[in-house]
């Protein structure tokens, strides 16, 4: 059940980080603002960080298969994404942004 849920999460939210892409780039040709979807999207890299990597904790033990590489890959992209995210904040917050 817990290994059910954990896999429904990293999946719903890494897709849905991947369609906030397009409304993004979109409204940015336009020049309207995008920050509901950047809200969106930071939200499910974290939550799909968070879901990928306890995915991958809770199965250490069964062996390789095409969905903890899938949740590897997530976790990967996602953390590489949330660790931008504070890089960001932190180089803004030195500059006096």
């Amino acid at each position: 059940m817990r290994k059910s849920f954990l896999l429904c999460t990293f999946l719903a939210t890494g897709i849905a980080a991947l369609v906030c892409i397009l409304p993004i780039l979109y409204l940015e040709s336009l020049g309207k603002p995008q920050s509901p979807y950047h809200m969106i999207q930071l939200l499910c890299c974290f939550l799909c960080f968070l879901s990928s990597f306890s995915f991958i904790w809770n199965t250490r033990g069964n062996g390789l298969s095409s969905t903890k590489v899938l949740a590897t890959v997530a976790c990967l992209l996602s953390g590489g994404w949330v660790g931008f995210f504070v890089y960001a904040l932190v180089s803004m917050a030195q500059a006096g942004a």
